[in-house]
């Protein structure tokens, strides 16, 4: 499993919402990537995905949430999407 979480540098709140995301993904021993919309490859991620808020929660390619989560709720996601068949 792979979190990506896409932020903006001039966005505190998402910098701040990337050190919980780090912090959850070592936790659950999860693959975890931070990608700034100022580049290119964010920037396409945000397009394709159709992103409207940042910070945006990324699971295996597929967008499942827009705008900060609190570390229990992420883990609570990331454990329910690591059930999935």
């Amino acid at each position: 499993m792979k979190l990506i979480l896409l932020v903006s540098p001039l966005c505190e709140v998402a910098l701040r919402a990337a050190v919980i995301a780090r912090k959850v993904a070592k936790d659950l021993d999860i693959e975890f990537e931070e990608i700034s919309v100022t580049e290119e490859r964010g920037e396409k991620l945000a397009l394709r995905l159709r992103v409207t808020l940042l910070p945006a929660y990324i699971i295996d390619g597929k967008l499942v949430h827009q705008g900060v989560l609190e570390e229990e709720r992420l883990k609570e996601i990331l454990t329910s999407q690591g059930e999935r068949p």
